[in-house]
């Protein structure tokens, strides 16, 4: 840390080491001055002054002047590192701001994700990138996407306070880890798969935790420093944004591929409900215009008058489904509660369908220790008509239809199956939905508006029950009802008649 002045290194004892005075010798060196060059508290170096052929004894002023030499030295290094970090400070900043400009121009999710990792790479010079997302309901990391990282290296989801980035997102505030081998919260999967340094910095919206971004390095030689953090955590506020606007534009595909499917299904759904209205209407219009036209008779004028109440009273269901179905969805809808005995309802219902169905024998196995139910009479009878109309209009060569029902816990399970052409697997949720009555030219010549089913899922929603329904196409349809069980008090429950 001071200045060494030797006048003669053949007597120095400081240079009695023998390969370094025979170097002296070979070079002739025989006096010497060397000052320390120092820069911002770390040594850079020394500038030093020798006297080849004879002894020197150097004077002060020759010394001084070593000195301030050394001294304008450090000026003009510390003047060069200045610079050059300045440099290094504007090519990245410069870099930040073309990947940035990068994000901004992407639309695509799975494109944005992509540049991220691989600006991040760029930005740091090297290496490998994982960007993880945060599942608020498992609680957890999980890896979107990498970008050259070696198969089996990295883990694919992350605890909060596990490995770098499950660090990062826990502290809020970027990690660097220069030894992971020997960093106590370390993967074991990193470990193993030899990952040397990490750097990882949170990603969060507003307040609201979105994920983290983490850079790796598999050389001996890497090292991450704080110059690093500091300008991956600025390029995570551009993630942050290219996140949110990719969210957003994610969200506005789904929303416009519902809008395109929505329209679609009301297409086909004014063309089906134009079908049915047609049909019924064909046929007023046509005896009523027999009876007008046409000498009859008593009889015929009965007959052609039956058929034409027939077609009003199908013209008012349908008008009446389409208004249910409103006053349901809209909340307008007010239910009639009361304790009603669910399998006397069922088998009400299966008599009532029975007489139009001489190809549907319906079989009832119901549990007679089902209790009552708490429930609207008439829209729990709209509920299972629906049900068995369907399992007949479904099944056109016939076929037995099963109605079994079972108390599991403190619920009425009821099952209606039947033996007819069956559902596609894609369409089991759509059926329930609005307009989601399933067209192909097996149910083509099969009446209705498809609200039935939709009707069914109001009503049992408003019940605070399920339906369900599997299938398997050509060999029938299994459909779940449950509803919650009444609350009956003891001494009620003690008179009742399943219990003697």
């Amino acid at each position: 840390g001071r200045t060494i002045v030797v006048s003669d290194t053949r007597e120095d004892r400081r240079f009695a080491d023998p390969d370094v005075r025979a170097d002296l010798i070979r070079r002739d060196v025989r006096a010497s001055v060397a000052t320390p060059i120092r820069v911002g508290g770390y040594l850079a170096g020394a500038l030093a002054f020798a006297q080849v052929g004879r002894p020197r004894d150097w004077t002060a002023d020759a010394v001084r002047l070593i000195e301030s030499v050394a001294r304008e030295l450090r000026v003009a290094i510390e003047a060069a590192r200045l610079y050059q970090a300045r440099q290094r400070e504007s090519e990245r900043l410069l870099a930040l701001h073309r990947a940035s400009a990068v994000l901004a121009a992407q639309t695509q999710p799975r494109v944005i994700l992509e540049e991220i990792l691989k600006n991040a790479v760029r930005l740091l010079g090297s290496g490998s990138a994982s960007l993880y997302r945060w599942d608020q309901q498992a609680n957890l990391l999980r890896c979107e996407l990498n970008w050259q990282v070696p198969d089996g290296s990295v883990s694919a989801t992350l605890r909060p306070g596990e490995g770098a980035g499950g660090v990062a997102f826990e502290r809020m505030e970027p990690v660097i880890v220069n030894d992971y081998a020997a960093w106590e919260q370390a993967t074991e999967v990193a470990r193993t798969g030899g990952l040397r340094a990490a750097l990882a910095v949170p990603l969060a919206r507003t307040g609201a935790p979105l994920g983290a971004l983490v850079v790796r390095s598999y050389d001996d030689e890497a090292r991450f420093s704080e110059e690093d953090a500091k300008l991956l955590a600025l390029f995570g506020d551009q993630v942050v944004a290219a996140l949110t606007a990719a969210d957003a534009f994610e969200q506005q595909r789904r929303t416009m591929e519902e809008l395109e499917r929505l329209n679609r299904a009301k297409s086909d759904f004014v063309s089906i409900v134009s079908h049915e209205f047609r049909t019924p209407l064909t046929g007023i219009q046509g005896f009523s215009e027999m009876m007008r036209d046409e000498p009859l008779t008593v009889d015929e004028m009965k007959e052609y008058a039956g058929d034409i109440n027939k077609d009003a009273q199908r013209l008012n269901r349908m008008i009446n489904e389409m208004l249910d179905l409103d006053k349901m969805e809209s909340g307008r809808m007010r239910l009639h509660r009361e304790p009603v005995e669910l399998n006397q309802l069922i088998e009400e219902v299966a008599d009532r369908v029975r007489p139009n169905s001489p190809l549907h024998p319906i079989a009832l196995k119901l549990d007679p220790e089902l209790g009552p139910v708490s429930a609207d009479r008439d829209r729990i009878t709209q509920v299972f008509t629906n049900l068995l109309s369907n399992a007949v209009k479904y099944s056109p060569t016939g076929g037995e239809i099963v109605v079994t029902s079972r108390l599991e816990g403190g619920v009425a399970h009821v099952l209606v199956r039947d033996r007819g052409m069956g559902i596609p697997g894609d369409a089991l949720e759509s059926i329930f939905e609005r307009y989601g009555r399933i067209e192909s030219r097996a149910t083509r010549y099969i009446q209705g508006t498809g609200l039935g089913l939709p009707i069914v899922r109001q009503i049992m929603a408003m019940h605070g029950g399920q339906v369900w329904a599997e299938s398997t196409v050509g060999e029938g349809s299994l459909f779940h009802v449950t509803l919650p069980l009444a609350e009956v008090p003891a001494s009620l429950g003690e008179r009742s008649p399943h219990n003697g």
